[in-house]
This record gives C-alpha cells, structure tokens and sequence, in this order.
C-alpha cells in the first residue's frame, strides 16, 4: 500500500509531463454468494481469496441480510426460485450487485426473474448438440484478457439448450444463439453447466468467463486517473441518506456526482474541474480513502509542422534523397569552379603566345 505516491524528474529541459501522482489502495475483498443445490466446487475454485470472499448457500438456507451485502450473487441451477429470492435479488441489483443466472433442465421458474432483469424468457428447448464456437472479443469483460482473436480453439459443448431472444451475446453457439448474453450486469447462460450437459467446465473458456465477471462486480481503484476524463469509481463505503462524498486536498474540496448503492458508492469525476495531484476520499471529515488524478501525457506526443504552410520550402520523401541532391549540387559547383580556373589558365597560355610570337 501507497498512500500519496509522486514520483518526479528534475531536468531543467523538462518542464511538462515531469511528475506522476499515484496511490496503491488495499483491494477489498469481492463478496460473492453461490446459491446452489449442486455438490460441485468448480465456482468455489475459481473464487478464491485474497480477491473474494465465498459464501455458499442451499436455497431453501438463504441468508438474506448476506445477500443484499454481496457484489455477486450466483444461481447455479436451482430448480425453483422462491418469490422471497426474487424480491432480495432485485433489491440487491438495486444495490448495485451483479447476478449470474446458470438455469437447470427445469426452467419454469426462471421466467420472472428474467424479465425482471430486462432479459425475455427462455424459449424452444434444444435437445441436440450444440457447439459454443462464437467470443465477442470487443466485450468490456474480456478487455485484456486475450492477445489476439482466436478463430480456432476446442470447442465447449452442450447437450441440452434453450433459445434465449436477446442481442447482448458474449458467447454463441454457432448458430448464433447466445450461450452467455449479458444486460446490466446480469449474465445469464442459456445451458446448465453440470459435467452431465456440458464440457463447459473442462474449457479454457471457464476460468476468464467466471473470474473476469467477478473482478468486474467491484471496480478496483487505477493507480491514477486522468483530469479530464469521466471516470467510474466505486468507493466501498456505505452512507447515510444525508451523507456525500467529497474529493480533496490541501486546496481543493469538490463534491462530484454520486451514486449510493447498499454497501458502496460510485462516483463520476466528469463533472469537476480537477488539478493534477493526490487527494482524499472524505464524508463527515472521516478519510474513506486515497485517489490520485494526472494531466493526460499528450504534451510529450511528438508533433511537427505541416511543411505545405511554407511555399518556398523543399519537400523531401526520405533523408536519402536529400543528401543525394545535396551531393549532386555539390559536384555541380565543384565543375563551375574547374571550368573558371581552364578558361583562365587557357586565356594566359593565349596571351603569353601572342607576346612571344608576334
């Protein structure tokens, strides 16, 4: 950890882009909660600690005060989903939680929730193979995750299926369904994912889909930020209906625009007017945290003049052709030169023989 971190280049040449602001936070832990009456661990193995904190639940030994306190929550094909789940799964998306909805070989139960979340219900079941052969490269949820595109890889598979009606595919079959769609932070795969269905959890695909969703239920904190760009950043910190956070230093104490969810709040720095430098995250003078914000770096881009703004200058392709026509003017005086000293040397000859030989 780092609070207040500057680092800076004394060079009397180097008078912009010379001090970098930052601050190392502590990560708080990602609070997840399974809901499941399946016996396998493969979530459990991927959400481990130090980055999350695990709960695991029956759904009929729910603890709701858990659950409206979780960054997310995960369905892992229950069966039925009781109206008290319902009511608590919609309050803690209100809080800002994101939810993973794995349906199971009944879903009957799964249309009210789905439309609760702007999703529409599951359709035409499908009872042959289907391969998931499709990755939206471009989605936020795989920002760095892959070095390139990959077009040929094992393909996962599943058994049983339904359709799902929705645009926001992150992953498809290669008819073009969606195995996985996402809409505001809900992520609903349209397979149940038990090893008797699908290879799903024996592909390479598993880990970043699982891992990547849990990262993103809670914003961490960047080393810095820049001053003049909009930025989310999710404060872990839960206030009161008259509380507000403010960002400030020294000189400064500026109240951005916020967001209040149950156990965090986000702020949009787009509409304060910051200077470079480090600052504090306050409410009620108690210090929440350490935020840093930088000029952006565009002053040591590299910028020259459009050679076309002055009509009496040379145009060169390339350095080559330069000097090639610098040397060729340069063997041209070099023969004016030597031209002028024969007429001379040949005009005294001339004249030496006219004295002689008159």
């Amino acid at each position: 950890k780092i609070t207040d971190g500057r680092i800076e280049i004394e060079d009397n040449g180097l008078k912009y882009d010379d001090k970098l602001y930052f601050n190392i936070s502590e990560n708080p832990e990602i609070k997840v909660i399974i809901i499941t009456a399946d016996e396998s661990d493969y979530l459990e193995r991927i959400f481990t600690q130090p980055e999350f904190q695990l709960l695991k639940f029956q759904p009929d030994q729910i603890d709701f005060n858990k659950l409206n306190s979780a960054n997310l929550i995960v369905l892992n094909e229950i069966d039925q989903v009781p109206s008290s789940l319902k009511n608590n799964l919609s309050a803690a998306k209100n809080n800002g939680a994101s939810i993973i909805i794995i349906p199971s070989e009944d879903i009957q139960g799964y249309t009210q929730i789905l439309n609760t979340f702007g999703f529409p219900a599951f359709t035409k079941k499908v009872t042959t193979e289907r391969l998931i052969t499709r990755i939206l490269f471009d989605h936020p949820l795989f920002d760095n995750v892959f070095e390139k595109e990959i077009e040929n890889f094992e393909y996962p598979k599943v058994l049983n299926s339904y359709n799902l009606g929705s645009a926001n595919s992150i992953l498809s079959y290669q008819d073009n369904q969606a195995f996985l769609a996402e809409s505001n932070s809900v992520y609903v795969f349209t397979a149940a994912l038990n090893h008797e269905n699908s290879n799903f959890q024996n592909s390479p695909l598993i880990v970043p889909v699982f891992y990547q969703i849990g990262l993103t239920a809670l914003k961490k904190n960047q080393l810095f930020y820049l001053t003049n760009r909009d930025d989310k950043i999710d404060i872990p910190a839960k206030l009161g209906q008259d509380q507000v956070l403010h960002i400030k230093n020294t000189v400064t104490d500026l109240i951005p625009q916020q967001q209040h969810y149950g156990n965090r709040t986000t702020i949009h720095t787009g509409n304060v007017e910051l200077i470079a430098g480090n600052y504090e995250i306050t409410s009620d003078k108690s210090v929440l945290g350490h935020i840093s914000f930088n000029y952006s770096r565009t002053e040591s881009n590299e910028r020259f003049q459009d050679p076309t703004t002055y009509p009496k200058a040379k145009i060169y392709s390339t350095v080559d052709e330069y000097f090639q026509q610098i040397n060729a003017a340069t063997q041209i005086t070099s023969l004016w030169k030597w031209f002028v000293i024969f007429a001379l040397i040949f005009l005294a000859i001339e004249m030496l023989l006219i004295k002689f030989f008159k």
